[in-house]
This record gives C-alpha cells, structure tokens and sequence, in this order.
C-alpha cells in the first residue's frame, strides 16, 4: 500500500517538474536577458534620398511633396513608439492622414502592429503618431534599427527671388505628447534625436561673371597693346551690365551696358595705351559691376597675369634691346596669328604680322636698357 502512494506522488511531482518545463520555455521566449539602450540609439528625421538630415531643394512649386523617413537605430526590447513632430505650418504641412503610414519594411512587419489615431495640426504645425506591437506576435519586442513610419511633407510658400525658406523638422521630447520609445513593462528607452532640416531656394539667379581676360601681347613697348576680355551671364534673367579693366589698381576701360541674355557670353576687344605708364610689370584684371539682386560676387573678378612694359624692340621682356631680341624677330619673320611660328610679341609695331619695320624698330633701338 505504501509503495503505491509513494508511485503516485512520485508521478505527481515529476508532472508538477514538466508543467514547469513548459512554463519557463514559453517564459522565456519573451523574457530574454533584458539590456538598456543606450546612448547609441537614435530616432531621426531622413531624406531617402541623400540619406542624411538636410531637405534641400530650389525652384519647386506650392503643393510639391517630399518624403521624410522616421528611423530608429540601435534600439533593443522596443515595444511601442510614439512621434510627435513639429515644423513651420507657413512653409509646409501634412496634407491628410494618409501621409503619414508604415511603410512595408517597417520595424513593427510581422509583429501584429496596433496604431493610435493620428493627430495632424496645421495651424500649430505638428504631427503625432503611435504604433505598439500586438498580442497575437510572436514576440513582444523589436531589437535593431529600421524605418518607424514615413511622413509625406506639403510645400505650402516658395521663396521670393534670390531667397531662401527654411525650418527644422524637430522631433519634440518634450511636450505633453513627446517622441517616445517604450519596453514591454511600458518603461522609457532612452534615445537621441535627430532632427531635419528643411530649405527652399528660388531656383532663379542674378549673376553676372568675367571668365577671360587675355592680352594680345605680354610684353609691349609703351604704345598700344588689344585686351580680349569675356563677359557672361551666368544667372536666369537678362542683364545690361559694366565692365572695368585694370593694371594693377588703375582702371584701364570700361566697357558700358553689356546687354547679354541668360547663359550667353561676348568677346569684347579693347585697346590699352601704355604710354604714360612707368615701365615694370603690371598685372591686368577684370570687374564686372555687380547687377540687382546678385549674390554670388565671387565670379565678378578675373585676373590673367601680368604684361610687361618695356623699351620698344625689347621683345622678351628683360628691359633692354639686344641681341636676342634680334634674332627672335628673324626667328618669327613671316609670322602672322594662327601661323605656326607666330609671337605677339615679336610684332613690335602691332600691325599683325612680324616682317621688315619690326625688324628695323629693333635695329633702331638696339643697345638701349631700363634703367
């Protein structure tokens, strides 16, 4: 009889073992070792596109949308999440619910997702949304990074011209609603924020430009000597502008309203009397005045170099008339622009071609020096 008892009490503790088996299986499939988050984990505001904080664009119209992704990274035991986000209501807003949903590759894919209703004001220019895992997932928590939900913003004002617009897209920790991370005990993760940054530009530009400034010779004799210098417009609209050629810090020429439509360029040839200049090195540049409305100024100067004022019949630029300057005319004699052997500079009288007269202005003033 005894024996018996003691078979059936064994029995029952052995079930009582299995049933506590079972219990602590399942227990512990949603109760892992648990580890804070950390400092590591951030929720930030990103464009897919460039894939960083900045919503940079220009020339978009009123009612243009883009796209802002809500993301988590390094999070651990996340069982829910709550965004509140706020942004300039005169320069955006969201235009419908719908604008505002989980994407397919979401956190929560797979976990039974519940949302709350979603909140959007306009007029104060905030957004909220929450999304917590469901009881029918098959676990209770969400370890790793990815896309919380997505945001569909509104362009609601464009900038005026040469202007900018632009706001931050703040994920608010503080209010009474804030942007919020929970575990499944409902106990705060700690995060970081990462909020956007939103700018429009008109698109539309002043901008007027000197990209060439080229002197037909570099060393001259104190005469005459033709500047090429090249204008563009580089804005959106047509301009009429000025343009002052310089040696040095003296103005040399300018050049009065230069009409050019958007885009376009013009070679404008002038010519610069050097007399009355000391002789010496002289670096020649170019200002185009600034028009209305111009902000990129950067462009407006150009400078080539420097051209050498010298002795007549000096042809290489050492201040005296010798014998090497002798046998640079006889080496270009015959020369004209685009012949092959052709020197600027050996056209001492500047008539566009290298022949006899610069030959003897050479020979006339052969053996003279500065000083």
């Amino acid at each position: 009889m005894h024996r018996r008892i003691n078979f059936f009490i064994l029995i029952y503790l052995l079930t009582l073992v299995n049933i506590a088996a079972v219990v602590t299986t399942r227990t512990a499939a949603n109760h892992e070792t648990r580890i804070s988050a950390g400092p590591s984990t951030i929720v930030a505001v990103i464009n897919p596109i460039t894939r960083d904080s900045n919503f940079k664009f220009s020339n978009l119209t009123i009612g243009t949308k883009f796209l802002a992704n809500i993301t988590i990274t390094n999070v651990t035991w996340l069982a829910g999440w709550q965004i509140n986000i706020t942004y300039n209501p005169t320069l955006l807003n969201i235009s419908n619910s719908a604008d505002i949903f989980l994407p397919s590759n979401h956190i929560f894919n797979g976990l039974d997702p519940r949302t709350a209703a979603k909140t959007i004001n306009n007029t104060a220019g905030y957004a909220m949304w929450a999304c917590a895992i469901g009881p029918s997932s098959p676990r209770n928590h969400f370890n790793g990074s990815g896309t919380i939900c997505q945001i569909f913003f509104t362009i609601t004002k464009t900038p005026g011209e040469g202007e900018k617009l632009s706001c931050n897209l703040i994920l608010d920790k503080v209010g009474m609603f804030p942007t919020r991370l929970v575990d499944p005990d409902a106990k705060d993760i700690p995060f970081t924020e990462q909020n956007g940054y939103y700018e429009i530009s008109s698109g539309l530009i002043h901008d007027v430009a000197v990209i060439g400034v080229e002197p037909f010779k570099t060393v001259v004799g104190q005469g005459y000597v033709s500047i090429n210098l090249t204008a563009e417009n580089q804005g959106n609209y047509a301009e009429v502008f000025n343009v002052t050629a310089y040696c040095n810090s003296t103005p040399i020429a300018t050049m009065i309203s230069i009409s050019l439509p958007s885009g376009a360029n013009i070679i404008i040839t002038f010519t610069w009397n050097t007399t009355g200049f000391a002789k010496g090195n002289y670096s020649v540049w170019a200002y185009a005045w600034p028009v209305l409305g111009e902000t990129d100024k950067t462009d407006n100067t150009y400078t080539d170099g420097t051209v050498i004022i010298t002795i007549l019949g000096d042809i290489n630029g050492d201040f005296k008339v010798d014998i090497k300057d002798l046998v640079l005319v006889i080496k270009n004699f015959g020369s004209y622009p685009a012949h092959p052997k052709w020197n600027p500079n050996a056209d001492v009288n500047n008539d566009g071609k290298v022949d006899i007269k610069d030959l003897v202005l050479v020979i006339k003033h052969y053996g003279e020096h500065y000083p």
